[in-house]
């Protein structure tokens, strides 16, 4: 219950407008710190996909998260310009950021099995 609580709150996070100011010169920082919350829900998410059947809501964060974790791999795609996109736009941006992710996930030698904690 605590993680879907945290998972639901962490996702409700991301929609709040004006989170990264590319101006900003803690831009690269705050990009990692916010690439770090996404693979910690990213992980909690399999984790718990792994122990138990999601509720429709969990499922529905997790994607979410999912998506915003690959696409911060993605340096001219935003979440908000992926919505607008053609649907083949859409898979090739899924596609690249996820080969993206794994790139960066291969070289920070983290399995998906061993998550960062949530706070």
């Amino acid at each position: 219950m605590m993680q879907h609580v945290l998972l639901t709150s962490f996702v409700l996070a991301l929609a709040a407008p004006g989170v990264c100011n590319a101006q900003d010169t803690a831009f690269v920082t705050t990009m990692m710190e916010e690439r770090g919350r996404l693979y910690a829900a990213y992980v909690s998410c399999s984790d718990l996909a792994a122990a138990r059947v999601l509720s429709k809501g969990e499922v529905e964060a997790c994607a979410v998260a999912y998506l915003h974790l690959k696409l911060s791999f993605l340096e001219t795609v935003s979440p908000e310009s992926y919505a607008t996109m053609t649907n083949a736009d859409r898979a090739s941006a899924s596609r690249r950021g996820y080969a993206a992710f794994r790139a960066w996930q291969i070289g920070q030698d983290m399995p998906a099995s061993a998550a960062p904690e949530i706070e």
